[in-house]
């Protein structure tokens, strides 16, 4: 009886540290900051894009106008691994050629902020995911603790009625077991009736 207890307990710590994990792993905090930061990146790129667009159009490059020819709509629509290749791309584009988008407002400190936020948003898209993880992975497991639980309460179940003689302590043992099974949750008025 006593190591059908202590099993049951133990399991029973095994779904309330899956249940932690869980609450700790919260994605929404994860995905607003990731969300803001894409944000960001997106605007920074496109006013950066919009930059190099606009000295290729003047100086007639070919070349650059297809290496910056995202439109807005198009960065509205960009998945997010697009987003960081994309922006990749253009930063990369506007470094090596700094000194030619003077004239059109592109500086060292632009290009350095808009590689912070892409970083950042590196990072947090990293974070979230993991957190996920960690989140889906104690989900997962649950089902199976849970299943072992209602093995082990069948055992002390069954180990109450062979070998408890108090017949009060098994009544109420029983009538709380009723409540457990049950959920806790009351039928609605109209459907006892029926």
């Amino acid at each position: 009886m006593v190591k059908a207890v202590t099993e049951l307990r133990d399991i029973i710590k095994d779904i309330t540290s899956q249940s932690q994990k869980q609450e700790e792993n919260s994605t929404p905090g994860y995905t607003r900051s990731k969300d803001n930061e894409l944000e960001k990146l997106q605007d920074g790129t496109r006013l950066l894009a919009a930059q190099l667009r606009a000295s290729g159009k003047l100086n007639k490059d070919e070349v650059r106008l297809q290496s910056v020819r995202c439109t807005d709509s198009a960065f509205e629509l960009m998945a997010t691994q697009s987003l960081l290749q994309v922006s990749q791309i253009i930063i990369g584009h506007a470094r090596t050629k700094l000194a030619d988008f003077g004239d059109f407002g592109v500086t060292e400190a632009n290009i350095l902020n808009l590689e912070s936020i892409r970083a950042e948003a590196t990072r947090l898209i990293s974070q979230r995911n993991v957190a996920g993880g960690t989140r889906k992975s104690a989900t997962d497991t649950l089902p199976e603790l849970l299943t072992q639980m209602r093995d082990q309460l069948e055992l002390v179940d069954d180990l109450i009625d062979s070998l408890i003689k108090d017949i009060e302590f098994t009544n109420v043992y029983h009538n709380m077991r009723k409540i457990i099974d049950r959920g806790g949750r009351s039928i609605p008025a109209e459907q006892e009736q029926n």
